[in-house]
Order: structure tokens, then C-alpha cells, then sequence
């Protein structure tokens, strides 16, 4: 994720004024002209765009130069953070997810601590947003980061799900983070969307609270038209006596999550779940993450479970079962019977 470091390379490159030799610029276009991806050389000039770690070795290379504008254009058309962070290694993913992310830009500085929201995506499972923290003062002691206070809004409603961010260090004063919320139940979403992003704290030592409140119009036309689903209802009971119904599974360019009702047998269960399988083409596929939230006024539970990384592009069903993790081995024990998804 060292990918801040790159953007100010790169920014470097581009502001030069010392043009370089014709040889130089022929041999970087046509050694970034093919990319090997799963033993298949795919050409960039059809559309593909290189993804950072493909790009390392050019840009350390020709720092300093300006390039003709075939080169310029793919220095700035990199894979952003968002879609590094979902999707590794399937290029046509990549594809689809930048396809799905859209470039917002703003900043906003209080306190000495300006952020930038750089990149939200909405899709029909979750809002997820890239923003970038620069801090006048360096990070370090006493001025610890740990993260930020996000509240996040679609058309004017509060997303009621727990932030989870995946977070790294861009330069002594600058930490980026990639942070994602689901969707509130039954939330459908077409078109134009609005989405707020609103920061309260930053978890410095002091603590700095005051307000970043940031709006944009995603829309999610493209996600949509990327998004595969399983509509069937499958129950099961686990070895505990814990009931599971799953309602949905929905696969979108940068995840798969299913949506259950958890009902506990005689207690709330302490088991650490998890399901394990493979899909299609013979992949392993797990699932670990998830999210339980008490249905009002029932003893249920919504429990949403995330598969680890997205699904590889041609890969449209799913062979799992539910597993526990034994406290006393710290192994995980199968729970329940092997269910199918197909996706649509």
C-alpha cells in the first residue's frame, strides 16, 4: 500500500520540463504496452490501465523526465486506492471497480489538519470512501493517529452500520484510509445518489473534534449493471442449535457479502463463525468478517458476512458451509451442511 510515496514520484515526473530522447520514450511505451496476467499478455492500449505495482519499476526509472502525452496519460490513469484495496490480482475486477469509483478531490482544513476526501464508491452492498489526512505537525508521539469519526448519509439517511477501514501511513504527515459502511437494510438504490461524509474526530493524542463535512452525487448505474445476485432462501441449523436463514448473497466488482437472520438456540451464541468453501473454478473461498445487529422488538439478529477479497470475473457460484472455532483448539470445526449459491 506504499502509494503515496509513488503519487509525489509521479508528480515530479509530470512537472518537469526536460524532455527526454525519443529512444526513452518508444522503449517505456513499449514495455508498459504489455502486462502478463495469469499467463495471458493483455495490451494497455485496448483500454487496460496498469495497476501501481505493475508501474514501480517505470516510474523510478523516468523520474525527472516529461514524457509525450501516451506515457503522461498512463501515469494518470493508475488504479486508484479504492480499487487497489478491494480487487488484487484480476485485471478485468479492476476494470469494472474503477469503472464503479468516483474522483472527488475536496479538502477541507481545521485545526491544522486538513483532509481530502479522494474517492467514494457506492454500490448495492456498502459506501465506500477514500479520504487523506495531512496533519501540520508530523505523526509521531505525542501526536499518535489512529484513525477518524465518520458518519456517513445516502439521500439525506443515516447509514446505521459499523465503519470498518483499512488505514497506512502516505508520508510523516499524511496518513490515507479506506473506510467502508453497508448499506441499511432493504436499501435500493438507482441513478444519482447523494452521498455526505461527515468527520467529527480525529484520533490524535490530543483528540482534534471539530466538523469536515463533505458532499458528492455518485451514481450507481455502473455497480448496478455489475452486480450479481442469489435470491434464495436457504436454512440451516447449526451444531449448536443456532438457527441461520440466508436471505441474499450480492456480488458486487469489489466484494460478495450474505445477508442471514440469526436466531440463538437456548443463548446468544459465542461462536466465531466463519464459512468456508470454493467456488466455480475450483478457488477457496472464506468468509470470517462479519456484522451482527439486534432486530428490535424480536430475539433475531441480522448477521452479514463478508467473503475474503472479490470474486475472480468469471466466477458466478458458490459452495459453502458454516464453521466454528473450537475455544478450547483454536481450530475451526464444520457446523452445518455445505449450501449453494448461484449468482445472476
Amino acid at each position: 500500500m506504499e502509494k503515496e510515496p509513488m503519487d509525489e514520484i509521479l508528480k515530479e515526473a509530470l512537472k518537469a520540463d526536460k524532455k527526454p530522447p525519443k529512444a526513452l520514450n518508444e522503449s517505456i511505451l513499449d514495455k508498459a504496452g504489455k502486462e502478463s496476467v495469469s499467463g495471458k499478455v493483455i495490451n494497455w492500449r485496448r483500454g487496460l490501465r496498469l495497476s501501481v505495482s505493475s508501474f514501480l519499476i517505470f516510474a523510478a526509472f523516468c523520474a525527472g523526465v516529461f514524457f509525450q502525452p501516451q506515457v503522461k496519460a498512463m501515469m494518470e490513469h493508475l488504479f486508484g486506492n479504492i480499487t487497489e484495496v478491494y480487487v488484487t490480482d484480476d485485471v478485468q475486477k479492476k476494470e469494472m471497480a474503477e469503472d464503479e469509483v468516483y474522483r472527488v478531490g475536496q479538502m477541507i482544513s481545521r485545526q491544522g489538519v486538513g483532509i481530502t476526501l479522494e474517492e467514494v464508491l457506492v454500490d448495492a452492498n456498502k459506501v465506500a470512501y477514500c479520504i487523506k489526512i495531512r496533519s501540520s505537525e508530523e505523526w509521531g508521539p505525542p501526536l499518535d493517529h489512529s484513525g477518524v469519526s465518520c458518519r456517513v448519509y445516502i439521500n439525506g439517511t443515516l447509514l446505521s452500520g459499523k465503519t470498518t477501514c483499512l488505514g497506512w501511513t502516505a508520508d510523516g504527515h499524511t496518513e490515507t484510509w479506506v473506510e467502508e459502511v453497508n448499506l441499511n437494510p432493504d436499501m435500493a438504490l438507482n441513478g444519482n445518489v447523494e452521498v455526505a461524509i461527515s468527520v467529527n474526530k480525529v484520533f490524535t493524542v490530543p483528540q482534534i473534534e471539530d466538523h469536515w463535512n463533505f458532499k458528492t452525487t455518485v451514481n450507481v448505474n455502473a455497480a448496478n449493471r455489475h452486480t450479481m445476485r442469489d435470491l434464495t432462501t436457504t436454512t440451516m441449523k447449526l451444531s449448536n442449535g443456532d438457527l441461520l436463514v440466508l436471505h441474499q448473497v450480492i456480488a458486487t466488482s469489489t466484494d460478495c457479502k450474505l445477508y442471514f437472520t440469526y436466531t440463538p438456540g437456548k443463548k446468544t451464541s459465542e461462536y466465531d463463525l466463519r464459512f468456508d468453501g470454493v467456488d466455480n473454478l475450483g478457488n477457496t473461498v472464506s468468509g470470517g468478517k462479519y456484522q451482527l445487529e439486534k432486530i428490535s422488538g424480536t430475539k433475531n439478529y441480522r448477521l452479514v458476512v463478508a467473503i475474503d477479497g472479490a470474486l475472480r470475473h468469471n466466477v458466478n457460484k458458490l459452495k459453502l458451509a458454516p464453521y466454528h472455532l473450537d475455544k478450547k483448539t483454536y481450530e475451526y470445526d464444520k457446523a452445518g451442511d455445505f449450501f449453494s449459491v448461484v449468482l445472476r
